[in-house]
């Protein structure tokens, strides 16, 4: 293959593996809230979620997708521990699990050696931490949701959820710009720096912007949504900070030359 249409193949592989993360990361998501309700006894069919109509919104962006569980019965019954549990799966075991088996997969040398099977491990990654920092940080302050669900159920401080996801996401978050996002720019030797831009200012809008947009257009509350907004102005400060060209960039793209013996992708 020449060399030079492979940059062409990863930028047209983008909106593929876009939406195709979406799905990997969402229906574990809702899978999780039905079966937990299932093993509490409120639903009669562990898979029985609420698949949306049929629209291209849905169908690209699994944009009408719901765990459909009864939050308002629960609390009825009074079985709070229930509703906080089925609220919990969501978000904090299967999100979180998708991130950290995704970050554990690109560790794998099987993984590492197979650029395009790496960028799509990458996308899953991507998709995954971005529905965190949604959750635990931009909607954490918030009367309904699964975070909102978590907080009633079981009496936990706004604020404290907030504060410690704030502090969780930001390590998390550094972490990603710093160590993944560098380790992709190897793994597919990309040595266009046009195209490490076009990374770059993709994830960050991706993990910010969008996160931001995604909650604004929700309307999740004055608090909420002067954080989104917030979130929106901090992507162009994250893509100046991380900037392909900084020589911390470059020290961090040399250690991976160094220390890694996996073969690369050289464009």
């Amino acid at each position: 293959m020449d060399n030079s249409r492979k940059p062409v193949i990863f930028i047209t592989l983008t909106p593929l593996f876009f939406i195709l993360s979406l799905w990997v990361s969402v229906f574990p998501h809702e899978y999780a809230h039905a079966i937990t309700a299932w093993f509490f006894g409120y639903k009669l069919n562990p898979f029985d979620i609420d698949y949306g109509r049929l629209s291209w919104q849905n169908v690209l962006f699994v944009d009408g997708i719901d765990e459909h569980v009864n939050y308002f019965l629960i609390y009825i019954l009074g079985d709070k521990f229930a509703m906080g549990m089925i609220a919990f799966a969501g978000p904090l075991i299967a999100t979180l699990f998708l991130y950290f088996l995704s970050l554990y997969l690109m560790r794998l040398n099987s993984i590492k050696n197979k650029p395009y099977l790496f960028y799509f491990v990458f996308w899953v990654n991507v998709s995954n931490l971005s529905e965190l920092i949604s959750y635990a940080a931009l909607r954490s302050i918030s009367r309904h949701g699964d975070i909102g669900h978590i907080e009633f159920a079981w009496g936990i401080s706004q604020w404290l959820i907030f504060v410690v996801g704030c502090v969780l996401l930001s390590i998390a978050a550094w972490h990603f710009f710093s160590r993944t996002i560098v380790e992709l720019y190897f793994r597919i030797r990309v040595d266009s720096m046009p195209l490490k831009c076009f990374f770059l200012i993709l994830f960050s809008f991706l993990l910010f912007a969008y996160s931001g947009a995604r909650v604004l257009l929700e309307n999740n509350g004055l608090f909420s949504m002067s954080l989104s907004i917030l979130f929106c102005i901090l992507t162009p400060i994250i893509v100046v900070i991380c900037w392909p060209k900084r020589e911390w960039v470059k020290e961090r793209e040399g250690f991976y030359m160094t220390y890694s013996g996996a073969n690369a992708l050289k464009f």
